[in-house]
C-alpha cells in the first residue's frame, strides 16, 4: 500500500522494489489521504477507487508493520458497473511475534510485511 502522491514519482520498473520500504507513517502523515492509495503487484500498480481511501487509513493504523503492509482487495461492481473496494484485509507474512514487536518500534527498523 503507498499513497499516490509517492507511487507517481516512482519510476514504473521500480514501484515494487519501493513498495516494500514504503513507511507507514507516510500513508498517514496526509499524503495517502490526500492522494488515494494504490496497491503495487511485481508488474505495476494498481489504483484504487476513492471509496478505498478510508479503508486503506484503518488498515495502516491497525498494521503492526511500519514498513510493506500488503493488503488484498475485495472489490465489487456498483449499479453502473464500475468497481468500487469494499474492503481491504493485511496480507501478513510468516512473521514471527518478535520481529513484528521489533517492526513497531521506529521509522529506521523495517521488515517486509
Amino acid at each position: 500500500m503507498v499513497g499516490l502522491a509517492c507511487l507517481r514519482k516512482w519510476p514504473r520498473v521500480e514501484a515494487a522494489a519501493r513498495v516494500r520500504r514504503h513507511i507507514r507513517g507516510c500513508s498517514l502523515d496526509g499524503h495517502g489521504a490526500e492522494s488515494g492509495f494504490g496497491l503495487v503487484e511485481d508488474d505495476g500498480g494498481i489504483l484504487l477507487d476513492p471509496s478505498a481511501t478510508p479503508l486503506a487509513l484503518e488498515a495502516a493504523g491497525r498494521s503492526p508493520c511500519n514498513s510493506g503492509i500488503r493488503l488484498r482487495v475485495v472489490r465489487e461492481a456498483d449499479e453502473g458497473q464500475a468497481f468500487r473496494t469494499t474492503r481491504l484485509e493485511e496480507v501478513r507474512s510468516a512473521a514471527s511475534p518478535a520481529q513484528l514487536q521489533h517492526n513497531r518500534g521506529g521509522g529506521n527498523r523495517r521488515i517486509q510485511a
